[in-house]
C-alpha cells in the first residue's frame, strides 16, 4: 500500500486481494463478500497433501483504531458473536503494538483465552488455526506515519496522575485530581491531565464511570512508571559543608521560598533499613539562593561534605514529599523506589523492600 494513502478500512481491505502475501508465504487465494460487510479468504499452506495445499477460511475485519481498549471491544464483539466454533477471525490493522497484541492473543482474560489472528500494513502478525496452523511475524516497524503510538502517560509531567493514582486509586472527578496534584507540590493542567487519563484508559490501566476516575491495573502502572523512568539531568549541582556542630536536617528544614526535597537515592533509609555514607542529596529549585541560605562552605572532596545540592526544576522530586516532624522534605515512597531501580544490587534490593512495604501495601 503506497505510504500516501489514506488509511481507511477500505483501504486495510486491500490487503486481502487475491494473490497478495500476508505473512511470510501466506498468500491469499480467493476473496468471497460475506455478511455484514465482512469478507471471507482462503490461505493455503506451504505442505501439500495428495498434490493440493490446505485451505484455511477467515472471516476479516478491519479496523482504524488499535490501542488495547479498542482492541479489547472488538474481540469482545467477535467472540459474543461467534456461533459456529470452525469460524477463524482475521482482524486488519494500520499497526498493531505489543499491548494490543496480547490483548487479542488473550492475555489477561480468563473468560475465554481464544486467540484471534491479525495482521497490519506493515507485514506484522500472527495468523492462527487452532491445532492446525501457526504462524507470527514481528519483524516490522510502523510504515504509516497516520498510526501513532499512544501519547506517554508514564513519562514527564504527565507520570504525576499515575503516581497520584497509586496513592489513592479512586478519584470523583478530574478537576479533584488535578488540585490533588498541586495540593502535592506540583502542578499539572487540566487538558495535560485529560489526555494522561485518556491515554491510561486506553492502555486499560484505569476506568471512567462518569466523572469518576479508577484505577484497574495497580502493578502495571507501577510497573510501566519504571520502565519510562529517566533521572533529571540537573542544571548545576555543588558540594556543601556545614560546620560540625550544625545538623544537616535543622538547616534544611528552615529552607525557604525555594522548592527543596531530599532525593529518593539519600531517602532510602527513611522507608527501610539501609546503611548510606557520603553526602546527603538534596534537590532545590534554586542553587544560590540554597547556598545563601544554608552558609557552610563549598567543599570539593564528596567524603568531607555534609551536602550536595541539585538544582533542577523536575516536579517528581517536589512532589508527594513525606514531610516529617523535623521539617525535612522526603522523596516519595515511589521516586525513591524508582530512583532505586537502576542502582546497584544493594539499591536494588532496597528498592524491592520498599515496594514490598510502602508501595503494594495500597494495592486496591
Amino acid at each position: 500500500m503506497p505510504e500516501n494513502k489514506k488509511i481507511t478500512e477500505a483501504a486495510l481491505l486491500e490487503l486481502v486481494q487475491p494473490g497478495n502475501t500476508l505473512l511470510s508465504w501466506l498468500r491469499v487465494s480467493e476473496v468471497e463478500n460475506g455478511p455484514e460487510n465482512t469478507i471471507e479468504i482462503e490461505i493455503p499452506s506451504k505442505q501439500k497433501k495428495r498434490g493440493r495445499k490446505k485451505k484455511y477460511r477467515f472471516e476479516v475485519r478491519p479496523y482504524l483504531e488499535s490501542t488495547p481498549k479498542a482492541v479489547k471491544g472488538h474481540r469482545r464483539a467477535a467472540l459474543s458473536e461467534k456461533i459456529d466454533n470452525d469460524v477463524n477471525y482475521l482482524f486488519i490493522y494500520p499497526f498493531l503494538y505489543p499491548k494490543s497484541q496480547s490483548v487479542l492473543a488473550g492475555e489477561g482474560d480468563e473468560s475465554d483465552v481464544h486467540e484471534i489472528s491479525w495482521v497490519d500494513l506493515s507485514g506484522n502478525g500472527s495468523i492462527v488455526v487452532p491445532g492446525k496452523l501457526y504462524v507470527k511475524s514481528l519483524v516490522n516497524y510502523n510504515k504509516n506515519p497516520q498510526s501513532r503510538a499512544l501519547a506517554n502517560p508514564y513519562a514527564g509531567r504527565s507520570a504525576l496522575v499515575g503516581r497520584l493514582l497509586l496513592e489513592q486509586a479512586e478519584w470523583p472527578s478530574l478537576k479533584s485530581l488535578v488540585e490533588a496534584v498541586k495540593e502535592r507540590g506540583a502542578a499539572i493542567s487540566l487538558p495535560q491531565a485529560s489526555k494522561a487519563v485518556q491515554a491510561l484508559e486506553e492502555e486499560l490501566i484505569v476506568s471512567k464511570n462518569g466523572n469518576g476516575i479508577s484505577l484497574k491495573n495497580y502493578p502495571r502502572l507501577l510497573n510501566e512508571l519504571s520502565l519510562a523512568y529517566k533521572p533529571v539531568e540537573p542544571s548545576r549541582s555543588t558540594l556543601l559543608r556545614l560546620p560540625n556542630e550544625v545538623s544537616w536536617m535543622e538547616s534544611t528544614a528552615k529552607l525557604k521560598n525555594i522548592n527543596w526535597a531530599v532525593i529518593g537515592e539519600s531517602s532510602v533509609g527513611h522507608y527501610t533499613a539501609f546503611a548510606q555514607g557520603g553526602a546527603v542529596r538534596v534537590a532545590v529549585s534554586d542553587l544560590n539562593e540554597a547556598m545563601q541560605q544554608l552558609g557552610g562552605e563549598i567543599e570539593s572532596v564528596p567524603n568531607f561534605a555534609s551536602l550536595e545540592l541539585i538544582e533542577t526544576d523536575a516536579p517528581e522530586y517536589y512532589f508527594q514529599n513525606h514531610i516529617d516532624e523535623q521539617g525535612v522534605r522526603w522523596a516519595s515512597a515511589i521516586q525513591t523506589w524508582l530512583e532505586l531501580q537502576s542502582g546497584d544490587a544493594r539499591q536494588k534490593d532496597a528498592a524491592a523492600e520498599i515496594r514490598r512495604v510502602e508501595l503494594e501495601k495500597n494495592l486496591p
